[in-house]
Formats: structure tokens, sequence, C-alpha cells
């Protein structure tokens, strides 16, 4: 071994560990299926929305990270490597930090020593990263840890799937992701698209020829007629003022004025095409007395 290369090398690793108990199978998993893998990829107070994902070796992952400031960061990787359950390698190509990464899987007792091996260009990049990714690393263990925690192979709860008529594919996933919204790319294509609300909601945006093939009625022009109301409870006044912001800044328009009635705080938008958002916070606590 030419140990100059390899110390060379280690100078440019960042590695975090963590055992967790669940098997490599289970883990493996998470890391494979792009619902699960978009709920806890990240740390902690990020959300994904991911356009690609080919979990195979070459395969390409293209995602942005929604940041709890809104600040969004597009991220672009390639597999590298996938042997199940054991070893993911991938690489991330970013012009700010291009790196390799290698995720090991190794039994231990019924539990599963995860390995976490990122690789960087140089040195400096390294400790640069390091100064925010050691504790970050953390976060998306501990996020991790809580996705294995959830419920698998139980009675499927309800679900509610909106289907909405829309005219242009692209330019509404890029209207909805601006607002934030992610998407299963399992469930979608060139003719409609799932996007993720909750975890038992879901919007599916349907072209409106393939709209037309669920019904033997006229479809309705959202922009000249209403047919539903779509509303969504927020968590505080500001997210309801930041999502308007957002979808309004994105190309929608927000006809209606803002409802204040002191325990209810409303506001909405109009998609694209037309269809009308409601969006409501309630603090219950402050709702008057019967």
């Amino acid at each position: 071994m030419d140990t100059s290369t390899s110390t060379e090398q280690a100078g440019r690793e960042l590695v975090s560990q963590r055992v967790i108990a669940a098997p490599p199978e289970a883990i493996f998993a998470c890391l494979a299926d792009p619902g699960r893998l978009a709920r806890w990829w990240g740390p902690a107070g990020f959300r994904n929305t991911f356009e690609i994902f080919e979990f195979r070796p070459g395969g390409t992952w293209k995602f942005v990270m929604h940041g709890p400031d809104g600040t969004d960061w597009p991220n672009h990787s390639v597999f590298r490597e996938i042997e199940a359950p054991s070893r993911v390698v991938l690489e991330h190509l970013g012009s700010v930090h291009h790196f390799m990464l290698t995720i090991t899987l190794e039994e231990r007792g019924g539990a599963t020593a995860l390995g976490w091996r990122m690789v960087f260009d140089s040195v400096a990049e390294r400790y640069e990263t390091a100064r925010y990714a050691i504790r970050c690393n953390e976060e998306l263990f501990d996020r991790l840890e809580a996705e294995l925690a959830r419920p698998q192979g139980q009675a499927m709860n309800r679900q509610i799937y909106v289907n909405l008529p829309i005219r242009d594919m692209e330019r509404s996933k890029a209207f909805f992701a601006a607002l934030g919204f992610s998407f299963n790319p399992q469930f979608s294509n060139e003719q409609g698209a799932c996007m993720v609300v909750a975890d038992n909601i879901f919007v599916m945006l349907l072209v409106e020829s393939f709209f037309g093939t669920f019904t033997n009625k006229p479809v309705a022009d959202a922009a000249r007629s209403t047919e539903v109301l779509v509303c969504l409870s927020c968590a505080s006044r500001e997210e309801v003022d930041d999502l308007v912001r957002k979808a309004v800044a994105a190309g929608g328009t927000a006809p209606m004025p803002t409802q204040d009635h002191g325990f209810m705080y409303g506001h909405g938008f109009t998609d694209l095409d037309g269809h009308m958002w409601e969006l409501s916070y309630m603090d219950a606590a402050a709702v008057p007395p019967q």
C-alpha cells in the first residue's frame, strides 16, 4: 500500500458512524424507497423535492432540499455502486462541494453499524464542510431512526387524493415546487404528477386530456368557473402569508383579501390553471366559548 496516498486521502475524509437498532435490510429499504428517503434525508427541519431518482449503478439523483428558512438547495448526485443490503456509493456533483459518499451497513447482533464516509477533493474543503456537516449528519441519523420507527406493513390509513386538471405539466410542477411541495416519482409521469401535501394527503396533477378519461362530463375551466375549493391548514399566520407570497412570486394570483377573525386567519391563491387554494390557521386556544 502507498502510505503517502492513504494518509493524504484520510485527510480529505469526514466519517460519521452510528449503531442503529434495526437490521441492514430495513435501513437499505429506507435508502431505496424515494418516498421514505425524502422524509429523512438531510438535517432537522429540511424537506425534499425529488425530481429524478434512479436507484441503480450509474443512476441519477436530482432533488431540492428546502431549508427551514426558505432557502432551496439544489442537489445532483450519481449512484456509483449499490450492493444490497450492505453498501451504497454515490458521487455528489456540486459547484460548491464535490465529494464521494460511501454508506456501509454492517450487521451487528441484530443491529446495524452505519458508516458514513465522505471524501472531498481537498483537505481545506473537508475542514470547511466539517464545521456544519458533522452536526448535520447526526441530525440525519436521528431522522433515519424516526423513519425506521414508523409503523410498516400495517393496514394503510385512509388517504385523500385530490385530482386537478392542468394544462402544462412542467410549469405546474415548478409552480408547486416553488411553494415547497414535493412529488413522488414512483407515481408521476408526463401525464400525471403525484404531489405530496402530507403523509396521507396527495394532489394528482393530471393534464387535461388525461383527466378527461376519468369522467364522462366536460372538464371545467377553472379560470372561468369554480368547481372546487382546496383548503389547507397551516401551522401559523406566518405560514399562510409565506405560501401566498411564494404562490404570487411563482406566477399565481391572490384575488381575495386576507380574512382575520382573531382566532382564525386565512388567505388564498389561485394556481396557474385557476384552481383556488385556501389557506387557514386557527388558534384553538382563542376560539370564543359557545
